[in-house]
């Protein structure tokens, strides 16, 4: 009995261990099933990753990097070590032109692959160029789409991107933060998510957190989704989708019963808010500038009255007042001139501080003179000195600064002629020429406040510079914009450094610095211009196997400026960057320049750049450390001065540091609008696209 006992609890026994095996195992194929698709997730994220860094290092140009999301589309990535794999796939809702239009058909293709489901209305609206352009229809073969127009295509160089666009309702509309926005047509061509939008050539860029049909529900600022806001949007308006992809990346990990896949879809903006649209570069939301808040800082007697004026429906900024509380501008030496108040610049303070305290931005402004009728300026005057200033000092007589103006003035004289001091003329033979003038302002000091530092001469004779006609006078709303790069620096003893990349870190000495830009001497030879100075830095003897030149040395601090202008209007387009070739700029109407300047295409030729002339105003009211610099397309564009810096800039009394300014009898005939600065050099310290921007994660 007790041997059958022992044999029916060892059957028992036996069953029992036979029943739990699987149970086991199950529970163990459980953890490392897993564990595995929390791999394959990571492997899809990286690949995310990897296509937000190929497009962000793609290349100097829109069509490069736009290049980079073609090439990813449908295409499997291995990592080392046979770890997994990841497969993109790249789903743009713009296109990129393939050829210049024959007649009414604008050929085009997307970036990338034609996702299943998605609506191109018909017919639609399309902004090219900064220009919005209908269509009756279309045709697609793949990613290819032809739009069919009811007329002929303008000429549009290859590579240009197109936007699509949609119409507001035919009554007027106000958003707010959390609010909404209803379209009348083109809606099908939004995304259902996570978009973001302009509403004509105004600045602002809005998101969208959902698309319900032909509504745009729970709209934020772009730049701070927290910010209260009212945007008004007349009837009709066009509607403009920012560049946007959908992309799909699926990690793959394992095989046989192991085999692990996850997808997850990424859907959002790409690239900057304002750069990467078809329309120049930039890497930061631009800042339209309050122009009543400019006017409301102003008012002392010892710098001039501003105020704000309706000129044809349109908020301008009109010196009311010169120096000593003048309306008619009688004095020897007469200006006006007012910057931002120190409080409202916080994102300015900001860039400096992320740049390790040097700040670089691109400021633009334009300007017109005379006397408004009702309709236009007439009794344009002769003289005139108008601009931005920018590495201002607080508001006061005493006020330091640069000037980048538009300037005709008279020497030989006296300045009491003109109220233009004669330390602005270059040269006593330059009497009645207009130009470009770059120019310090020492402060309210015994010899003179006002220096030239470097000009362009302009025009006159059949006025093919456009922005001045042939009798020297301003043309309406001419646009100036400075470029200041504020950086250390070191030259190397090579005309080209492929190996040094922008934003990476080098070693000097003691200390690091970060590379923000690359640009050539007047000798061709590549300088490195540097950010995120830390510890202390030196000279090194060669950077990533190039040497290094002594004679240049390690600078610690220098402003590098470029300078631009431009017109109301188009006069073709081309690749040169410094002639009149150009589209143009009309009014309420803000664009920028690419970051990098031997990009130069057609596409983003907006501006012409200030070629300057080959003298400098190197005298002690001056500044001898000027030096003229740049090849190829910066040919002479790029100034070099130390004359004013941020190196003592402090949090607590971080100065207004951009304004406008106007010099002579005529200031009070001069207006000013479209005032916007651009940040530069707080994301990835380069002033490059900063790559994908947050997306909706599915």
């Amino acid at each position: 009995m007790v041997l059958l006992g022992l044999l029916m609890a060892m059957v028992i026994l036996a069953t029992l261990g036979a029943a739990l095996l699987p149970i086991t195992a199950s529970s163990q194929f459980t953890l490392v099933s897993a564990n595995s698709s929390m791999k394959a997730y990571y492997l899809a994220e990286a690949g995310y990753r990897y296509a937000g860094s190929r497009f962000l290092h793609g290349g100097s140009t829109e069509d490069a990097r736009d290049g980079q999301l073609e090439a990813l589309h449908n295409q499997t990535f291995t990592l080392a070590d046979n770890y997994g794999t990841f497969y993109l796939e790249i789903y743009p809702f713009y296109y990129k032109t393939t050829a210049n239009p024959t007649g009414n058909s604008l050929p085009t293709k997307i970036p990338g692959g034609f996702l299943a489901g998605r609506i191109i209305p018909t017919p639609g609206r399309l902004k090219i160029l900064g220009k919005v352009y209908s269509y009756e229809n279309f045709v697609r073969n793949g990613s290819n789409v032809t739009f069919i127009g009811s007329t002929n295509w303008p000429s549009i160089p290859v590579g240009t991107t197109v936007l699509p666009v949609g119409v507001s309702l035919g009554s007027q509309q106000q958003i707010t933060r959390g609010g909404d926005l209803v379209l009348s047509s083109g809606a099908d061509a939004f995304p259902q998510y996570w978009g973001t939008f302009k509403v004509g050539n105004t600045s602002g860029v809005y998101l969208y957190r959902k698309r319900n049909g032909n509504k745009l529900e729970r709209i934020t600022l772009f730049s701070d989704p927290l910010a209260d806001f009212t945007k008004t949007v007349p009837a009709n308006s066009d509607i403009v989708l920012l560049k946007y992809l959908e992309l799909h990346s699926t990690g793959t990990l394992g095989g046989g019963l192991m085999y692990t896949r996850r997808e997850v879809i990424y859907r959002g903006p790409i690239a900057a808010t304002s750069s990467d649209q078809g329309e120049g570069g930039a890497s930061q939301p631009e800042n339209s500038v309050d122009l009543s808040m400019l006017a409301a800082a102003s008012g002392h007697t010892n710098t001039g009255e501003f105020e704000t004026v309706n000129l044809g429906g349109d908020q301008a900024l009109h010196v009311k007042k010169t120096t000593s509380g003048s309306g008619s501008g009688n004095q020897p030496s007469v200006e006006a001139y007012v910057m931002l108040p120190p409080g409202s610049t916080n994102p300015i303070y900001q860039s400096w501080e992320g740049a390790g305290s040097y700040l670089s931005y691109d400021l633009q402004v334009k300007v017109a003179t005379g006397v408004w009728n009702g309709n236009y300026f007439q009794d344009k005057p002769s003289t005139y000195c108008a601009g931005v200033t920018f590495r201002a000092s607080p508001l006061s007589n005493q006020s330091t600064f640069y000037g980048l103006s538009l300037m005709r003035t008279i020497s030989g004289h006296g300045h009491e002629s003109d109220g233009i001091q004669d330390t602005m003329l270059p040269r006593d033979d330059y009497e009645n020429r207009a130009m470009i003038v770059l120019w310090t302002r020492n402060g309210n000091q015994a010899n003179g406040d006002d220096h030239w530092l470097a000009y362009k001469l302009l025009d006159e004779t059949v006025g093919s510079d456009y922005i001045v006609d042939n009798e020297g006078k301003v043309k309406d709303w001419s646009t100036l914009m400075v470029r200041v790069v504020e950086a250390a620096s070191l030259k190397l003893n090579v005309n080209d450094a492929p190996n040094v990349s922008v934003g990476e870190i080098i070693t000097g000495g003691s200390g690091t610095a970060r590379v923000y830009k690359k640009i050539n001497d007047n000798d061709g030879k590549v300088v490195l211009l540097l950010t995120n100075v830390e510890g202390t830095f030196s000279l090194p003897p060669t950077v990533k196997g190039y040497t290094t030149n002594p004679s240049w040395g390690f600078r610690p601090r220098d402003n590098y400026i470029w300078a631009f202008f431009t017109d109301t209007a188009d006069h073709s387009a081309d690749a040169t960057a410094i002639n009149n070739i150009r589209l143009g700029e009309p009014r309420a109407t803000i664009n920028w320049p690419i970051t990098e300047i031997q990009g130069w295409n057609g596409q983003n030729d907006k501006f012409t750049l200030v070629q300057w002339a080959g003298e400098l105003n190197i005298s002690p009211d001056g500044d001898n450390t000027l030096r003229l610099m740049g090849t190829g397309k910066e040919q002479n564009a790029i100034i070099r001065t130390n004359k004013w810096t941020t190196e003592n800039y402090q949090a607590a009394s971080f100065p207004p540091e951009i304004g406008v300014v106007s010099l002579g009898e005529n200031s009070v005939k001069t207006y000013f609008d479209d005032l916007a600065f651009y940040l530069r050099g707080a994301f990835d310290g380069a002033g490059n696209p900063i790559g994908f921007l947050p997306p909706l994660q599915q």
